[in-house]
């Protein structure tokens, strides 16, 4: 069993609903069950696991992006069964995440005219002319995610 936090919001920058947040793997295992619970009664077994749950938890809701922390409404602890898939889905996750940034990095960089013609326009339209005429229109085409 992994202890797995998922985000379940509806929007974020980095994730979408359903992703995985972390992982902590182990720890509800029968053989640890049985060494870690024998000194433990059933209560205080199920606290323990709900103090490990309560420490992902509250690790996640430490995750900032462009400076917005996830809250608690967003993230979702609980023990899953892994089968081992767990960290294969966490770093396909983190590859389609880098993926989609350099993707559109590189659409906005690309659309965008040279330097020395940007310069240009400026020198003789104005800045206004290049927001208007070379800005504007890669930003609407490529708007930030």
């Amino acid at each position: 069993m992994d202890r797995v936090c998922r985000f379940v919001g509806e929007s974020h920058i980095r994730y979408n609903k359903g992703d995985i947040i972390s992982i902590q793997s182990g720890g509800d295992t029968e053989n640890f069950r049985k060494q870690y619970k024998a000194h433990l009664t059933d209560d205080e077994w199920e606290e323990y696991k709900a103090s490990i749950l309560d420490t992902l938890k509250q690790n996640a809701l430490q995750i900032s992006y462009n400076d917005k922390n996830l809250t608690e409404a967003e993230i979702q602890v609980q023990w899953e069964d892994a089968d081992g898939t767990h960290w294969a889905d966490l770093d396909a996750q983190g590859k389609t995440y880098e993926n989609s940034k350099i993707t559109y990095d590189m659409k906005r960089k690309k659309a965008y005219p040279k330097v020395r013609d940007q310069l240009d326009k400026i020198y003789h339209e104005g800045i206004d002319a290049w927001k208007a005429d070379m800005v504007k229109p890669v930003k609407d085409k490529y708007p930030k995610e």
